[in-house]
């Protein structure tokens, strides 16, 4: 199967309203190639938002480790979106996401306008939500957190380092290390759906 694995990093979770993506990465796949590298191509960028706060800016650089100079200096959310919609375009194939609601949340917001986080007493932020995802602009697949559960038989959601890490060692190969960003958390993604994929996932 031929997908995409996108990532996002951002500057909060969505109960911040002042909370944009400033950072996207796609993974493309095909989970049938025998090579241990499946992936066939990728897209990243750092993207500046329309909205950029101090706290924003201490969260990215805590978690990600993008600071100021790299955001000001990034393309705008519309300059990145046009490219993000043409590469989807060209390879026209279901998008996964680790937690899918959060990323399209996220994107939704930064890109499009569109703020659909009403509550900010919202915990898990959508990832246990069936979102109506008809007419979306990207060809959504599924939360890659629920299918990885699904296939381990449990309703225990895990973290993605954690089913990285097992996947690997299942697959007895070593675990690249990963820095927390857009472009090596999709493909991290990427992997683990390609081992569920080959080992018994519908």
């Amino acid at each position: 199967m031929k997908f995409h694995s996108l990532d996002t990093e951002t500057t909060g979770l969505p109960d911040d309203p002042y909370a944009r993506v400033i950072e996207i990465g796609i993974t493309t796949w095909d989970s049938e190639m025998s090579d241990v590298d499946k992936m066939t191509s990728r897209f990243s960028s750092i993207v500046r938002p329309s909205v950029l706060t101090q706290k924003g800016l201490e969260i990215a650089w805590s978690i990600s480790k993008i600071n100021k100079e790299q955001i000001e200096s990034a393309p705008s959310a519309d300059q990145v979106w046009s490219l993000l919609q043409s590469y989807l375009d060209t390879l026209p194939y279901p998008v996964i996401a680790w937690n899918m609601p959060f990323d399209r949340y996220m994107i939704r917001r930064s890109f499009m306008g569109v703020d659909e986080v009403k509550s900010s007493d919202k915990k898990n932020f959508g990832l246990l939500e069936v979102l109506d995802i008809e007419g979306d602009p990207i060809q959504w697949w599924d939360c890659a957190c629920k299918a990885y559960a699904k296939y381990r038989n449990t309703e225990k959601l895990t973290g993605l380092n954690h089913a990285y890490r097992v996947v690997c060692a299942e697959e007895d190969i070593v675990p690249n290390p990963q820095i927390h960003r857009a472009m090596s958390d999709s493909a991290m993604v990427g992997w683990i759906v390609c081992h569920v994929l080959n080992n018994g996932m519908s």
